[in-house]
Parts: C-alpha cells; structure tokens; sequence
C-alpha cells in the first residue's frame, strides 16, 4: 500500500487554533496533522526559558497532498466563519 504525501496547508497561531481547524477538517472527511514549527536558534545563546510555551507557538496543520485544495478552500471558510472584530 503506497502512503500518503502529506502537505502544509495552514499555519495557525496557537496549538488551540490548530486543533479546532484540524477538527473542522475532520469533520468535513480530511484527515489531518497538526506540528509544532521548529525552531532552530543556531549560534545564539537561547534557553528553553527564553522560548514561549509550545502550545502558544506557531502550529502547521498537513492534509494529504490530494486534498490540499478541497483543505484549504474549507480553512477559508473556518476563518471567514470565525473571524475575530478589529
């Protein structure tokens, strides 16, 4: 069985903002992955107490490659839906 190529289609602020768009892609029949972005601080003098808690730091949301339009035609409408005032 070939596996699946799974792409980017999103980045939402939080780890919370990317579970609820991963949810509402679920619940539209997309599978989908959510990762914490990496950060590599290469030649600085970072510690982990310099960092912001990982659920507050950027998240990728991945579908497969084959549904990234249909993905990210329904993230569109999850932000329009959920659109915070000014």
């Amino acid at each position: 069985m070939a596996r699946k190529i799974f792409r980017p289609i999103h980045q939402a602020p939080t780890e919370i903002d990317a579970h609820a768009i991963k949810g509402f892609l679920e619940q539209n029949g997309l599978q989908a992955v959510v990762r914490a972005q990496r950060h590599d601080f290469k030649g600085g003098n970072i510690s982990g107490d310099t960092l912001p808690p990982r659920h507050l730091m950027p998240q990728d949301i991945f579908v497969p490659k084959e549904d990234m339009h249909k993905a990210q035609d329904l993230v569109a409408a999850y932000q329009r839906y959920h659109k915070k005032p000014n």
